[in-house]
This record gives C-alpha cells, structure tokens and sequence, in this order.
C-alpha cells in the first residue's frame, strides 16, 4: 500500500502490537511510581553465633542501605511484631541523595530462652520519622544450648 500510496488501514495486527505497547507502558509506570525510596538488605554474617549475655541473646546483622532519591534521608530500623527485640545501637542512620551505606546492628532479644537452638523470622520496619517506608524479613537465631554459670 505504501507503493501504491494507499490509506492507512488500521489492521489487527497494528490494533494489538498498539495494545501490547500501551500495556507495557502502563507496566513501567507503575513501578517507577510505586517503588520505595530506599532499600534495604539484611545479611547475618557467615559463620556467627548467638551471643549471650546475662539475660540477653544477640545476633550481628550486615545492612545495606542504599537511597534512591534525591534528597537526604534520616532512617530508624525498629522490629516489628517481635517483643522484646531492638537494635544496638538504637539510633537514626543518614544516607545523602543516591548514596550506599554499610551498616553494622546488633539485634538483642531480651528473652535468650525464648527458643533455644531455634531460628525464627523477624519482621524489620524501615522508618522515616513516624513514616514506615519499607518493611524487610530476616532470621534471629538463638543460641543451640545456654550454659549457666555456677
């Protein structure tokens, strides 16, 4: 048709490669704008243990934050649905604009009987003043036998 210089026709085959690219559009712009401004990953390190002490069990955690935005941040990780957990030392993290911060927690349990020789899930909010921005998963785990001084 383009040889003989005939009209345009709107054929099926434009109608769904036009719906296909519409769709895919939309896609993208849901997750540009749904996506959180900062992200965290939450990492035990290979090979550490439990520490007690007195009535008290902790765990080290790596963390990694990266902020997506434009602007500075002042972060606070609080535990979530776990009582009696908190992190050492308790405190807001700074992360500038596009910046990548490695930060060292220790997560404490006051209650180191809680479940011995067990690992459970815990539930880390990442807050912006009173702001939840994203929630995160991790495992606690609690020493395997606890020696009682005599």
């Amino acid at each position: 048709k383009i040889e003989t210089g005939g009209k345009f026709e709107l054929t099926s085959r434009v109608k769904s490669y036009s719906f296909l690219l519409v769709g895919l559009s939309v896609v993208i712009i849901m997750m540009l704008l749904g996506r959180s401004p900062v992200d965290a990953t939450f990492v035990r390190p290979h090979g550490s243990i439990p520490i007690v002490e007195g009535e008290k069990s902790r765990n080290l955690f790596l963390i990694k934050l990266v902020n997506r935005t434009n602007e500075e941040l002042k972060l606070e990780l609080r535990v979530l649905e776990n009582e009696g957990m908190s992190f050492i030392p308790n405190g807001e993290i700074s992360l500038g604009p596009k910046e990548v911060k490695d930060v060292n927690r220790i997560m404490e349990s006051v209650e180191k009987g809680q479940g011995i020789g067990k690992m459970i899930r815990v539930k880390i909010g990442i807050y912006q003043q009173d702001q939840l921005l994203e929630t995160k998963a991790s495992n606690y785990l609690y020493p395997r036998f606890i020696k009682e001084k005599k």
